[in-house]
């Protein structure tokens, strides 16, 4: 299942992420386009990786309990925010990612919210 998701379902969220957000950084302001969009996203992903994979290595030799798993997955989600929003800034020409990360946290803010209102 990890591999399926790690193939097939988060490229494919990457790119709908990259699809919605292209637009909402053009009406900011944002001078890039869509490939950008996808290839800030990309390199989030990759500088993210090794990391990550550090992580999961660190915690299974160390037979770690549950909740350092979910503190690894959510400083992990974290350092992509940051890179992310540090990336589409560049990809875009704004002069700091601070709005970028900003927006991209009150969106997933906003997409939670409605996950409770409605699901």
């Amino acid at each position: 299942g990890m591999m399926i998701g790690s193939f097939i379902i988060f490229p494919l969220g990457v790119y709908l992420l990259a699809s919605l957000a292209t637009p909402v950084l053009r009406w900011s302001g944002g001078e890039g386009g869509g490939y950008g969009t996808r290839a800030a996203m990309a390199w989030a992903a990759v500088c993210v990786a090794p990391i990550g994979f550090a992580a999961q290595l660190a915690l299974i030799l160390a037979a770690a309990p549950p909740v350092a798993e979910t503190v690894a997955g959510v400083g992990l989600g974290a350092l992509w925010l940051w890179f992310l929003a540090t990336f589409l800034a560049e990809a875009h020409g704004f002069r700091s990612g601070v709005k970028i990360l900003g927006v991209v946290l009150a969106a997933l803010l906003a997409v939670v919210g409605a996950m409770q209102i409605f699901g």
